[in-house]
């Protein structure tokens, strides 16, 4: 007789093998389809870009597939594009994309048999950081006394001050300037 049973229905089965003396021994398997899409996929913004218009974002994401095929194909696609994939050889994986600028990404993984499951994912643009006002008051002939308040909003508070470039503060007033 054949080892091999075609056009078995998905199920479970109780089997037997026997060996040459006669003796037999117990088989039990479960048939599944592998062609039913089993594939998901989870994804969220992990870190929106640190300033804006800056580039260095990430979003992570994690997949599952109960089929079990042998490879996986994560892509991050922005406007029909492709920025970004990732290869797996296992039915589960996870894994963080970066570098990424503000904007609507998909994240999509594809199974050997073209099985696909996607998540959309937002990465935020922060606030700009702007000088809302600056105010002074005039130092007096000679004399160190003149002052400068330096008002900001946006960007990611809490802020540090400077009127120089190299030594920075965490008040907005600055006192003792000269002209």
């Amino acid at each position: 007789a054949s080892p091999e049973f075609p056009n078995l229905a998905e199920g479970n089965y109780a089997g037997l093998v026997q060996d040459d003396n006669g003796c037999l021994w117990p088989l039990d398997f479960t048939l599944t389809d592998q062609t039913t899409c089993m594939v998901g996929i989870s994804a969220n913004t992990l870190n929106m870009p640190s300033c804006f218009g800056n580039c260095d974002g990430s979003i992570s994401y994690s997949f599952n597939d109960a089929n079990a095929h042998e490879v996986y194909y994560v892509a991050l696609i922005q406007n029909d594009v492709t920025v970004q994939s990732a290869t797996f050889y296992s039915a589960s994986g996870s894994s963080t994309f970066t570098n990424l600028c503000a904007g609507v990404y998909e994240v999509v993984v594809t199974d050997v048999l073209n099985c696909s499951a996607i998540a959309n994912v937002t990465v935020m643009q922060p606030a700009a950081l702007n000088i809302t006002g600056i105010s002074t008051t005039n130092t007096d002939a000679g004399l160190d006394n003149g002052t400068a308040t330096i008002n900001a909003t946006g960007g990611q508070a809490p802020y540090t001050y400077s009127v120089n470039g190299v030594s920075y503060f965490s008040s907005n007033l600055f006192t003792g300037l000269s002209a």
